[in-house]
Order: C-alpha cells, then structure tokens, then sequence
C-alpha cells in the first residue's frame, strides 16, 4: 500500500457460472417466444377488427349513396348539387345522430310524397331538418315522422311552408294526449 491504493483480491466459485448463464439464455428465449405469440395473436385481433371497422364503413358509405341515388330519381328535370345535397345530409346526421342511411331514404319519402325539388334542395332540407326534431321530439324514426307530415299537408292541401307548423301540432297532441 505504498502508492496510497488498496487493493482487494476477489475470488469465487464460477462453476455454476456457465450453467447459470444459459439457463438465464433459455428463459429469455422462451418468454420471448411466448411474447412473439402473443404479439402475434393481437396482431391478428387488430387486424380482424380494422377489417370489420374497413368492411362497416364500405358498407354506411355504400347504403348511403344508395340511398341518395334513390332519392335523385325523383329529380329529374331540375339541377340539383348532388354534392352539396350529400354534404348537407352528412351534416345533418352529424348535428342529430340519425344515420346518414336513414336521412336518405328519409329525403325518397319526403320527394315522393311532395316536398318540392329545386336547385339548391332548400325546401327539402328545412323539411329534413323539421321532420328530424320531430321524430327525437315525439320519440319515433325519421320515416315515421316525414309520413305523419306529409300525410297531414297532403290531406289539408297544405303548402310545404306549413311543415313546422304541424310539426308542432303533432307534438303538442302527443303530450296533451297522454295521461
């Protein structure tokens, strides 16, 4: 200890060292290929679900446009935007949580029974938009209320200006009319 260092000698049994060692080895390995596995099984269960998630969008965007093409054959002879008509019933089912599908098929019944068809499909989406407080109002689908509407216009030879009116007409008799 001449240089002001101390300096200690270690010994130990290392036998079991190597053997220690690749059992260790052999642990990793395993877990690793369990971990593989695993991985392997979620990565099949993510994958099945973004196929169904692919799939049920495929399917809302295809119902949708069906819907829609439905509806434009009760057009013809006026230029409508079908785009902005699709942009402002996405909207629509975005703001009131009814299904873009249903609003479509919503919009054949309402043309069918008379709502008029212009350009910009103003009239016809103001009665939408109607017949949708409507039917959250007084509990029912979307179809229901456009024929319960209609229905009633058409039987008082009423213009379709009048829609809110009677809108409001059927949802004071729903409330008066139940005990």
């Amino acid at each position: 200890m001449a240089d002001g260092k101390v300096t200690y000698e270690v010994r130990a049994d290392d036998s079991k060292l190597s053997s220690d060692l690749d059992s260790a080895n052999n642990k990793v390995k395993g877990s690793s290929s369990k971990f593989a596995g695993a991985a392997k099984t979620a990565a099949v269960g993510i994958t099945g679900t973004l196929v169904a998630t692919g799939v049920a969008a495929v399917k809302f965007g295809t119902d949708f446009e069906t819907s829609m093409t439905k509806a434009s054959t009760l057009m013809e002879g006026t230029n409508v935007d079908m785009d902005a008509l699709e942009k402002n019933m996405l909207a629509l089912s975005d703001a009131t949580g009814v299904a873009a599908t249903e609003l479509g098929e919503g919009l054949y019944t309402a043309l069918s029974a008379g709502v008029p068809v212009t350009e910009d499909m103003g009239e016809a989406m103001k009665f939408m938009e109607s017949s949708t407080k409507l039917a959250k109002a007084g509990f029912t689908d979307i179809d229901t209320a456009i024929s319960a509407t209609a229905k009633t216009l058409n039987a008082y030879g009423l213009d379709v200006s009048e829609a809110e009116r009677i809108q409001d007409l059927l949802v004071q008799t729903q409330n008066l009319g139940e005990m």
